[in-house]
């Protein structure tokens, strides 16, 4: 293979390019947190609420040390068998 000579006029540049990789890095990671530190709210102490349960819509139904859910009645015989049948699989759009 026959050796490739370049043009009188061409520059050679040498260009490192692990260092560029890096500074690039460190570069989008200072804008990163730069851009979280600029939010409202971040890097301040938050208000801690503690409690015993979370609702989404409207107060907890249930205090903190409720006997049983509504729904239950709390001197229903205990004990007793259950015996269910299930033909297939839990994917019933697998025939």
């Amino acid at each position: 293979m026959p050796a490739t000579r370049r043009p009188q006029n061409a520059k050679v540049i040498a260009v490192n390019r692990s260092s560029d990789g890096v500074r690039l890095w460190l570069t989008g990671s200072a804008l990163v947190l730069g851009a979280l530190w600029a939010l409202p709210g971040w890097g301040q102490e938050a208000d801690v609420i503690t409690s015993h349960g979370y609702s989404t819509f409207g107060e907890l139904k249930y205090p903190a040390d409720f006997p049983h859910l509504d729904y239950v009645n709390p001197d229903a015989p205990k004990g007793g068998e259950i015996s269910i049948f299930a033909q297939g699989t839990f994917d019933t759009l697998n025939p």
